[in-house]
C-alpha cells in the first residue's frame, strides 16, 4: 500500500506529464489548423475551410493560456508561502486551499485539459466529417 509521499510523488508526476502533452497536442493542433489554412490558399476547394478549423485552433490557443496562467499562479502561490515560512521562521506550511491563487491554479489546470480535449475533439470531427462527405461523393 503506497504511503502519502509516494502518492504525491504520482501526481506530480503524471499532473506534469499531462501538462506536457497538453502543450503538445494543442500546439499540433494549431499546426494542423494552420495547415488547413495555407491549403485553401492554394486550392479552390480546399479539405477544410479555415472557418471550420478556426474553432480547434482557438481552443487550442486558450487551452495553452490556461496552462501559463496555471503556472503563473502556482508561482504566485509558492513566493506567497516562501516569504511567510521566511517571515515566521517555519520550516513546513500548507497550502491554503481557499486562497485565489489555490482556487485559480485548479481552475486553470482543469480548463487546459477541457480545452485540448474540445480542440482534439473538433479538429477530428470536421476532418472525419469532411472524410465521409469526400467518400459518399466519390465511392
Amino acid at each position: 500500500m503506497p504511503d502519502k509521499a509516494t502518492v504525491i510523488e504520482n501526481l506530480d508526476r503524471h499532473t506534469g506529464r499531462l501538462s506536457d502533452r497538453v502543450w503538445s497536442v494543442s500546439v499540433g493542433v494549431i499546426a494542423v489548423s494552420m495547415t488547413y489554412v495555407v491549403e485553401s490558399a492554394a486550392n479552390r476547394e480546399p479539405f477544410l475551410t479555415p472557418a471550420e478549423v478556426a474553432p480547434a485552433a482557438g481552443l487550442a490557443l486558450l487551452a495553452l493560456l490556461a496552462d501559463l496562467l496555471q503556472y503563473l499562479a502556482a508561482i504566485r502561490q509558492n513566493l506567497g508561502l516562501l516569504r511567510t515560512m521566511e517571515r515566521e521562521g517555519r520550516a513546513e506550511m500548507t497550502f491554503d486551499t481557499r486562497a485565489a491563487a489555490y482556487q485559480l491554479r485548479s481552475a486553470a489546470y482543469w480548463s487546459k485539459l477541457a480545452l485540448c480535449v474540445a480542440a482534439t475533439a473538433w479538429i477530428v470531427a470536421v476532418s472525419a466529417a469532411r472524410v465521409v462527405e469526400l467518400m459518399e461523393a466519390n465511392p
